[in-house]
């Protein structure tokens, strides 16, 4: 069989590990080509039976002038703003649909969600093959009130494979798609992670009096590194025990530098900014926490499970359905300081519990989020 993957996310996070997950297992027994329409050649690993083809970005103006045309017609409904977005979108779309002439596939998957692959859905409408689109958060709303772009769902995509079921919940009340078109895979990691070397971590954690704590991943106000931060400072006291590793980068980062560096806290509080393969480095640390408003899925929370190291998340989303509490890991309400705090001593203090959730995080991850797993779902989607 021959399927393309459209992956046009500018992240290089979760929706690109699930991509190249699914590749490495589907590329023995079937061709694979993979479009990228946010990178440049060469920049994304091409694996062995896989074809990478990159499609330029859309230029910013056009751009601009389709998500204008049609924010307006989500409000007004006129068939005039519609013409105008097919008009500025034209060039794009025409790039995805020669790809799809040229390979002719058998199935077509969207690696994200509705609004990021909206041109390549676009391109793929009159296509006979069979198209699955990939769910995870969207926060654009405005877009999916706009009737034009529904109807396209509706007549384009045969089914939606959400990551989580609070991301299907999300998609069948706020966006409207059919709950009987929905179905739910949780993602899978690579459990043979390998264990990195770095000297720079070592030297934080060398100091064996003190419980070490980590956080991954985009530094926004979703991911709620700035809500830890600010935890720390308020209950020094009760805190002074531990140290703080803050790992990734992202718009908030340079002021969440600033608010550590004007602080007392350097010595307690690092932001080492963004890592190369940063989940090898996982195992350096006693305890992760996942402080985010809301997650879609939460790979990293699979990352840390599988190192054995206890997660301590936000009871929301992803975490809240990876995570039992109290057996493989600990969830606190986004916002709670006192309960996230009391969490970290919990973890710090009772060490049966802390040996407890490391050997279940792990026994999880082996039974429930296995890549044979997880590929087994989702070929039962993929080829049925």
């Amino acid at each position: 069989m021959k399927i393309v993957f459209f992956e046009n996310s500018s992240q290089k996070g979760g929706s690109l590990q699930s991509l190249n997950l699914i590749c490495k297992h589907l590329a023995s027994d079937h061709s694979i080509t993979r479009v990228f329409a946010n990178y440049d050649k060469g920049e994304i690993e091409e694996p062995k039976n896989q074809r990478n083809v990159y499609i330029s970005k859309q230029k910013k103006l056009s751009h601009y002038l389709t998500a204008i045309c049609l924010k307006v017609n989500s409000y007004l409904n006129f068939s005039m703003f519609v013409k105008l977005s097919e008009i500025f979108e034209h060039s794009q779309v025409e790039k995805f649909r020669k790809v799809l002439e040229s390979e002719s596939p058998d199935l077509i998957v969207f690696n994200n969600p509705p609004h990021i692959d909206r041109q390549a859905i676009k391109a793929a409408e009159m296509h006979s093959a069979k198209k699955i689109c990939h769910l995870r958060l969207s926060i654009f709303d405005s877009i999916y009130k706009e009737p034009y772009f529904k109807s396209l769902l509706d007549r384009s995509v045969h089914k939606y494979i959400a990551n989580s079921y609070s991301i299907a919940d999300n998609w069948v009340e706020n966006w409207g798609l059919p709950a009987n078109k929905i179905a739910v895979v949780h993602n899978s990691i690579d459990m043979d992670q390998a264990r990195g070397k770095n000297d720079a971590i070592e030297n934080l954690v060398k100091d064996k009096t003190r419980t070490h704590i980590c956080c991954v991943g985009r530094i926004n106000d979703a991911k709620g590194q700035g809500f830890l931060i600010n935890t720390f400072m308020e209950e020094k006291e009760k805190l002074s025990g531990f140290t703080l590793t803050i790992i990734g980068d992202g718009r908030d980062a340079e002021r969440l530098k600033s608010l550590v560096k004007n602080s007392d806290f350097e010595g307690q509080i690092k932001l080492l900014g963004k890592l190369d393969k940063a989940k090898q480095f996982m195992h350096y640390f006693d305890i992760a926490v996942v402080p985010s408003k809301f997650e879609p899925f939460g790979n990293v929370v699979l990352e840390w499970m599988n190192f054995s190291v206890p997660v301590i998340a936000t009871n929301s989303g992803g975490p809240a359905e990876i995570i039992a509490n109290e057996k493989d890991g600990l969830l606190f309400e986004y916002g709670d300081k006192k309960s996230l705090v009391e969490a970290l001593l919990r973890l710090k203090n009772d060490q049966e519990l802390y040996k407890n959730i490391s050997i279940n995080a792990l026994k999880k991850i082996e039974s429930n989020f296995s890549e044979s797993t997880f590929i087994d779902k989702l070929k039962a989607h993929y080829f049925t």
